[in-house]
C-alpha cells in the first residue's frame, strides 16, 4: 500500500491514493505550481467513480505567508474548479508554538467565512488530519478506511 507520486519538484510533491490527493508544499509557490497541481487534481477527481476526492494539503509554516498576490489569485481560481469535486479537505500546518497557533486560527477563521461548502479541517499534525479525514472517505472493500492507513501512505510523502 503506497501512494503514487504524480508530480515532484523543489516546491511541491503531489501524490494520489485511494481517492485522496496529497500535496506537500515545501517552498514558495508560484502561480504555475497551483495551475499544474490543479490540473492533476481535476484529472484525478474526474477519474474517481463518483467524480470526487479528498484533499490533504501539508504546508510548511514558512510558506503560509509566502504566496504573492498572483499565486493567491491562482489558488482561488483552482479552488473554484476543485471544490465542487472535493468530499473533504484537510490542511496540515506542521509547526508548533504561539505563531503557528495564530496562523492556524486565522486560516480556520477564513475557512469558516469562505463560500466553500467543503468540510475542512485545519490541523497541527498529520495524525490529527487523518483522524478527522478517515470517516469522511468512502469505505474500501465494504470497510471504513482506518486513519492509520492514510498515515502509512502519507508518511513517506512528508520527507524531504
Amino acid at each position: 500500500m503506497s501512494a503514487t507520486i504524480v508530480h515532484e519538484d523543489a516546491v511541491v510533491r503531489a501524490a494520489t491514493w485511494g481517492g485522496v490527493f496529497f500535496e506537500v508544499w515545501r517552498g514558495a509557490a508560484l502561480p504555475q505550481h497551483f495551475r499544474d497541481v490543479g490540473k492533476l487534481m481535476l484529472a484525478y477527481a474526474t477519474a474517481q467513480d463518483d467524480g470526487r476526492m479528498a484533499l490533504v494539503s501539508v504546508v510548511r509554516m514558512a510558506n503560509v505567508t509566502g504566496f504573492d498576490r498572483a499565486a493567491r489569485q491562482e489558488l482561488e481560481a483552482r479552488s473554484r474548479v476543485i471544490d465542487p469535486r472535493l468530499r473533504a479537505s484537510a490542511v496540515v500546518l506542521p509547526a508548533s508554538g504561539f505563531a503557528a497557533s495564530v496562523v492556524r486560527g486565522v486560516i480556520t477563521g477564513l475557512a469558516m467565512i469562505s463560500p466553500s461548502k467543503v468540510p475542512t479541517k485545519i490541523a497541527a499534525t498529520p495524525a490529527e488530519a487523518f483522524d478527522w479525514l478517515a470517516p469522511r472517505l468512502p469505505p474500501r472493500g465494504g470497510r471504513p478506511v482506518p486513519a492509520a492507513d492514510i498515515h502509512r501512505v502519507c508518511e513517506p510523502l512528508l520527507g524531504a
